[in-house]
């Protein structure tokens, strides 16, 4: 599974709303892995507390670097 896109409004922020959509598509993949790669480098510790780890980064021209997460079920 890849979870394409994942963000909340700032006024849901640190209100459980991100952590439940994640855990949603976990639930959703059924056993499968599940992968993801976070834009902004400080919302990995937070994939990381739902159990994703980083398997490596993605050049991104003229921007930060994209880190890319799995999570195994």
């Amino acid at each position: 599974w890849y979870l394409e896109e994942v963000g909340t409004v700032p006024s849901a922020r640190g209100r459980g709303a991100a952590s439940a959509l994640v855990r949603h598509g976990q639930s959703r993949a059924a056993g499968l892995p599940v992968h993801l790669e976070a834009s902004v480098p400080a919302t990995v510790p937070f994939y990381e507390r739902l159990g994703f780890r980083a398997t490596g980064h993605v050049p991104v021209p003229g921007g930060e670097p994209l880190t890319c997460l799995r999570w195994e079920a």
